[in-house]
């Protein structure tokens, strides 16, 4: 019986351990204001091209030396963030129809956070310790369908 006692207490420490290390804690503020987020879906022209996602994050002020966007979890995806200038931050998500794999672009099945389709967590370092953001009413902008290429003779 104390055997039985001491395996069941272990087991539960185990199992209550690794389900608390695997939640990630989303923060309730961003250390820096933001002004503006939005996402913009595309269709490429060409058969093969694509389609595709373009999310962007505009921040109030420059990012401060002490954060460190990571990643961007949006629409059961993640993918890494792309610094286009100090105020600006995208993260591009890119599904092509033969379903090669992109390196930067993963799609899940089974996502990391339950979000709505207008919902996204951020990952960032924040004085070297990680964190997460979670950014709600995304608006979405018109899709850009770009147009195919005439034939060549």
């Amino acid at each position: 019986m104390k055997y039985v006692l001491k395996g069941f207490l272990s087991l539960t420490l185990v199992l209550c351990l690794s389900f608390c290390a695997s939640k990630a804690q989303i923060s309730e503020a961003f250390p820096q204001e933001i002004e503006n987020v939005y996402f913009q879906k595309w269709i490429g022209g060409q058969e093969l091209t694509g389609t595709g996602t373009n999310f962007f994050i505009e921040l109030k002020q420059p990012l401060s030396a002490e954060i460190q966007l990571q990643k961007i979890y949006f629409q059961n995806q993640e993918t890494l963030c792309q610094h286009l200038n100090d105020t600006i931050v995208a993260a591009y998500f890119h599904q092509k129809p033969n379903r090669e794999s992109n390196k930067e672009t993963t799609l899940t099945d089974k996502p990391k956070y339950n979000l709505l389709p207008n919902e996204a967590v951020i990952e960032y370092a924040f004085k070297n310790k990680k964190a997460f953001f979670k950014i709600v009413a995304i608006k979405e902008k018109e899709l850009i369908a770009y147009p195919s290429t005439r034939p060549r003779n």
